[in-house]
């Protein structure tokens, strides 16, 4: 790992996977500011600690990092508010047939897609944080990235199968 390589710490773990995971999430920051996290189970305090680029966490996981339960725009935004100011420079959540909403600066973006039949949700999530990574990676503005993100995830979502780039 160098300084400019991005690196994606994710899944749902068991609590000696998330102490593993944690300690590497550490040492790669010492190395990169460029860490993503899409871990069920991390707590507000190594939030704090780590600092990472982006956060995506969908609706459920960000009710259970804040333990309250989310029912308006608003307090989903206060949540992502909240992840900002612990240095989190993409604050965001995926809401699923929704869509995302993500804070820059203090304003608020939902990202949608055009509605269709869901035939499969699962990666859906993983192909979103893939598409914010190209384009981060490939430094597009960050409408872009999360138009990107969104249309990679949508094309999984509406596919029985995982999505190819048709």
């Amino acid at each position: 790992v160098t300084s400019n390589d991005t690196v994606l710490i994710a899944g749902k773990t068991s609590t000696n996977d998330y102490q593993y995971l944690l300690k590497l999430a550490t040492m790669i920051k010492q190395i990169t500011t460029n860490l993503i996290i899409d871990m069920s189970a991390i707590t507000i305090n190594d939030l704090k600690q780590l600092k990472p680029l982006m956060l995506k966490p969908n609706l459920q996981e960000l009710e259970q990092l804040f333990n309250q339960k989310l029912t308006t725009t608003k307090e989903i935004v206060s949540c992502l508010v909240q992840l900002q100011q612990l240095g989190i420079t993409y604050p965001l959540v995926t809401m699923g047939a929704e869509g995302t909403i993500y804070l820059s600066n203090n304003c608020s973006y939902q990202i949608t897609c055009q509605p269709q039949t869901v035939k499969n949700t699962v990666g859906a999530g993983d192909s979103f944080v893939a598409g914010f990574i190209h384009g981060f990676i490939h430094q597009l503005p960050v409408n872009e990235i999360l138009t990107y993100a969104t249309a990679t995830a949508s094309a999984t979502a509406y596919s029985s199968d995982l999505a190819t780039n048709n």
